[in-house]
């Protein structure tokens, strides 16, 4: 269990859908700092959340967000990307694992520092995708499946630094991301 009273929050991908939730439950369980990390910084009324331009592809973002963050407990790798696909073009796949995979990755290793500092956690917002592919998005379970071995690869290599790593199998949630697709795995087309 990763507490979060009192801990100092970086959720990336806040802005919207599940990330959001994850800022609003973040501040209702008393998070003493919540980063919001986006592409864009956006505002938010609370005094406790610091908006940070954060785009998990951006490396010059990346290490400006390292910079403004003082310490850090809790780090919730939420931000991710699922576009409609069949597999029939590599540049889809790449960009599943762009944000997806190597996000997640780049943004974990540029906060471990001040997670092995604080002794805290990393929370991978994955899916059940990375076990059970959805038919209409096939790269972006692919690329769940990659980031849930990485998962399970940093939780074996982070525990001796003190820094305990999970992963959160996401079922279907009603966002601006699954709006068009029905629990069958069809997609319905709005004309």
């Amino acid at each position: 269990m990763v507490v979060i009273a009192g801990k100092a929050v970086l959720i990336t991908g806040g802005n919207r859908g599940i990330g959001r939730a994850l800022v609003e439950e973040a501040l209702r369980r008393d998070a003493s700092r919540v980063y919001l990390g986006t592409r864009a910084p956006v505002e938010h009324p609370d005094g406790r959340v610091t908006p940070l331009a954060l785009g998990v592809t951006d490396r010059e973002q990346i290490r400006r967000a390292v910079d403004a963050v003082e310490s850090l407990d809790v780090l919730i790798n939420n931000a991710g990307i699922a576009l409609y696909d069949d597999l029939s073009d590599r540049r889809v796949i790449e960009q599943h694992l762009a944000v997806n995979l190597f996000g997640t990755y780049d943004v974990t290793q540029a906060f471990l520092p001040l997670l092995i500092r604080s002794g805290g956690a990393v929370v991978n917002n994955l899916s059940v995708n990375a076990f059970a592919p959805f038919p209409v998005i096939p790269a972006y379970s692919a690329s769940k499946a990659a980031l849930f071995n990485l998962t399970q690869s940093l939780r074996a290599l982070l525990t001796e630094h003190g820094v305990s790593v999970h992963a959160v199998l996401t079922g279907p949630v009603d966002t601006d991301m699954s709006r068009d697709a029905d629990s069958r795995g069809s997609v319905q087309l709005t004309v």
